[in-house]
């Protein structure tokens, strides 16, 4: 079973930067007075820029040069004291237009309401009719039964909640992002939707087809040039295809590359120190390592952890006994293996065979399991 619903995301970036115009945000408190912060993040081509400022006299404003619709995040930190110690927080995500954006703050709770332009107005539609699909299919009970049978160490119980909760985000896919692309093609938040229907694994492969809809413009735009790019990398990395090449430093700094393992079947595996599913699936990655490297199966190890995270990345090797071949460049999810093989999420894997083919990627707990024993057994 894929982990749908059980990766770690790079997140999801912009539509447009060229013909950057003067844009703004205005953010307003009402019916309290607040001490505390505004806090906002987006991102133009590579950049991501994040910027603070003071809510005074219960106002803020931000102000930048941006083109197209950005998808961004506000976030809105009320202090309790003068010691600036955290009362509570709320963060929401949006759409900004380039020209003039409210913000509206209320609480307690605290509350946002933004209104933008025409993208913003678009991207609530969306959420909402999202939030109906969820109640509908019961979502939130699927995910707290999920929770419980996790916690109560139910596995049986727990797989198969899983399993409805993959269905339910195929159905979700299908029935409500497609439709939405379709009836929005000409709206700035139109590569955004079809980037949820194909999935962090891009594994609804129509979509390649599906961007060819979409209008000279967006696919033109800096995010429509990364999503092709998306496409070459996973026709290069799909099934039958021959793994790209790659070299990357081990943990004493020593060179490694795919080729050296030629004549092996070798499981690549993108996961790094402090993503939580990557560490939960370590130990049926340890237990096939142990079980088959007699018979020709290695795993080589791909970490996304970031400069400075070199010491909790050993630690994490050490304390998950994960005794194969570990590399990482430090660079999170600029990782030029990841970045080669299009890793927007992790865990995720590729198996090769002994000729460095792939003969499968993506396959975890007993999937993995059953590949594994098809093959030695």
């Amino acid at each position: 079973m894929k982990p749908v619903f059980f990766l770690c995301f790079l997140s999801l970036i912009i539509l447009d930067a060229h013909s950057q115009k003067k844009s703004a945000i205005n953010g307003k408190v009402l019916g309290s007075d607040l001490r505390g912060k505004a806090i906002l993040t987006y991102i133009i081509g590579n950049d991501k820029i994040a910027d603070s400022v003071a809510i005074i006299n219960n106002k803020f404003y931000f102000k930048a040069q941006i083109g197209e619709s950005v998808l961004a995040t506000i976030k809105i930190i009320s202090f309790e004291d003068s010691s600036e110690r955290r009362l509570s927080g709320i963060s929401k995500i949006f759409f900004w237009d380039p020209g003039k954006t409210d913000v509206i703050v209320t609480g307690s709770p605290l509350t946002v309401v933004i209104n933008g332009g025409q993208g913003q107005r678009d991207f609530l539609q969306f959420e909402n009719q999202l939030k109906k699909f969820n109640e509908i299919n019961n979502q939130k009970a699927l995910v707290s039964q999920r929770n419980k049978y996790k916690s109560e160490g139910r596995q049986d119980s727990l797989e198969i909640v899983k399993t409805k909760l993959v269905k339910l985000d195929s159905l979700r896919r299908k029935d409500f992002y497609l439709s939405f692309f379709q009836s929005h093609l000409s709206s700035s938040i139109s590569l955004f939707v079809l980037e949820q229907y194909a999935g962090p694994l891009f594994d609804n492969k129509d979509a390649f087809e599906l961007f060819d809809l979409l209008p000279v413009k967006i696919r033109k735009s800096i995010a429509g040039v990364s999503f092709k790019d998306r496409i070459t990398i996973d026709r290069n990395t799909s099934i039958g295809a021959i793994a790209p090449e790659f070299v990357q430093s081990d943990t004493s700094k020593i060179p490694v590359a795919l080729s050296q393992f030629r004549g092996k079947y070798v499981l690549i595996d993108f996961w790094a120190s402090w993503c939580g599913p990557c560490r939960a699936e370590n130990p049926n990655l340890v237990r096939a390592f142990e079980k088959y490297k007699s018979k020709g199966l290695t795993i080589l190890g791909v970490s996304l952890d970031q400069s400075g995270q070199y010491e909790a990345w050993k630690e994490a090797i050490r304390h998950d006994n994960l005794n194969w071949t570990q590399v990482s460049d430090l660079k999170f999810w600029n990782n030029e293996v990841a970045m080669k093989y299009g890793i927007k999420a992790i865990p995720q894997n590729f198996l090769l065979d002994p000729s460095g083919r792939i003969i499968a990627k993506n396959i975890f707990g007993e999937e993995l399991n059953k590949v594994l024993a098809s093959i030695f057994e």
